[in-house]
Parts: structure tokens; sequence; C-alpha cells
């Protein structure tokens, strides 16, 4: 976006985002108490003890929550040359999408099985397997875009085509933007359902001894350790992207 509309870029993408964090967190805390003695601004008491400070720290917590559940997108952003079929950019690449809504239609699936047959378990291994299949996807694109001239020759192209159709480049931009708020939206109510079905696998009310052999929150860090995973690459991949230009 340019200078005189700073706004959209920041505040479009993130704002909505961040206050669905915010909610999405106070959800996640009257469900699973344990998380208050960990995030000691989750308690919400009633709405005569809300604050500023209070919002203040919601909206900062919402948007790290929001900065968590976009990294999926991150990733994308640095395959999207293969969401399209080569020389057809009217034609999705099912390859590339296809697992994308697997994965959404895994992680509801999950939840609906804990809402109706309260089988934590089986959600649990269906979760596990979903996050880490996804967090392997991401990574074998982001190979494939590296190993070949696609990510490279694709941003070189835009590179030249951007400078002589500046206003057509400032359209699509502003649509990306707003469908770029929507996806964030969209992971963060998967990455709500993918800690739900995590924190009623791990906290056990009725096993104590059982809880105790495990580490607080482990299996929640766990998962977003995989979910965070493929989008460090892109740093590499920034890197490696800077390498081949400098020719070097």
């Amino acid at each position: 976006m340019n200078g005189t509309r700073w706004w959209e870029n920041y505040l479009v993408r993130y704002l909505v985002p961040s206050i669905l964090g915010m909610v999405i967190l106070m959800w996640l805390g009257e469900n699973f108490p344990m998380l208050k003695t960990y995030l000691s601004i989750l308690p919400f008491d009633g709405y005569d003890k809300f604050s500023t400070a209070h919002l203040v720290g919601w909206l900062l917590f919402g948007t790290l929550y929001c900065y968590i559940a976009s990294y999926p997108i991150l990733v994308f952003h640095a395959i999207r040359i293969e969401f399209f079929k080569k020389n057809k950019t009217n034609i999705l690449n099912l390859h590339t999408v296809l697992p994308i809504s697997l994965f959404t239609i895994f992680i509801v699936l999950s939840v609906l099985i804990i809402s109706s047959q309260n089988n934590k378990n089986f959600a649990f291994g269906v979760v596990v397997c979903s996050v880490c299949v996804f967090s392997l996807y991401q990574i074998y694109y982001l190979y494939k875009v590296s190993s070949t001239r696609l990510g490279f020759s694709y941003a070189k192209r835009l590179t030249q085509v951007r400078n002589g159709q500046k206003d057509f480049v400032e359209s699509y931009r502003h649509l990306r933007e707003h469908g770029n708020t929507a996806l964030i939206i969209l992971f963060e109510i998967l990455l709500a359902a993918v800690l739900y079905v995590v924190l009623s696998f791990e906290v056990k009310p009725n096993y104590p001894n059982l809880s105790k052999k495990y580490i607080d929150l482990s299996m929640v860090s766990i998962i977003l350790f995989i979910w965070v995973a493929p989008a460090t690459l892109v740093y590499f991949y920034g890197q490696f992207l800077e390498r081949k230009l400098s020719q070097f």
C-alpha cells in the first residue's frame, strides 16, 4: 500500500483479527481455568472491573494470538506460485488447495467428535495428525519452490510487470489485503478448535495422578511448535531469493 493508505495495510489486516483473538482467548480461559494460572490477564470477573489497562492487555494478547494463527498465510504467500496451474491462471492447482480444505474438515470433525461422543483420545489423535500433515505440506511446497526456479522467476517477473502497471497492482493489493483479513480470521478459528481439542485431552480432572506426569501445557506447546515451524523456514527462503538475485 502507498503512504497515504498505510492504515489499510495494518489496521484493516490486523485490527479485527486482534479483537477476535482477544475473544477467543477469553473463551479458552473460561473453558480451561488452568490457562488463568499462566496468563494473569485472562481472569474476567465482570464488565464493571474491566479497565483500560485490561483492554490494552487483552488486545496485546489478541494480537499475539492473531500473529501465531496467521503464520500459515506467510507460507502461502511464499508458495503462491503453486496455487494456480502453470500458464492457466484461471485454474486452481488441486494438489495445493485440496490439502487446506481437508485440514479444515478434519479439525471440524475432531471438535464434533468431542462434542457428540466425548472421545478425547481419538479427537486428539485426529488433530495431531492433521496439524503434522498440514505442516509437512507447507514444508514440502517451500522446498519445491526453492529447489526449482519457480519461486525466484515468479518474484523477478512480478518486479518487472509491477513497474508498468501501478494502478492495477494497487487494485489487486487492495483486494488481497481485505481477503487476507478474512483468511486470518479463518485460521484463528481453526487454531482455536485445535487448542480446544488439545486442552480437552491434556486437562484430565478425573485422573489427577496421570496429569501430574506431564508438564502443564506441554501438548499445547508441541502443537504450537509444529504449527509455527514451517513459517520459520520462510526466513531462509527469503535469504535464498536474495542470494539468487545477487548472483554471488
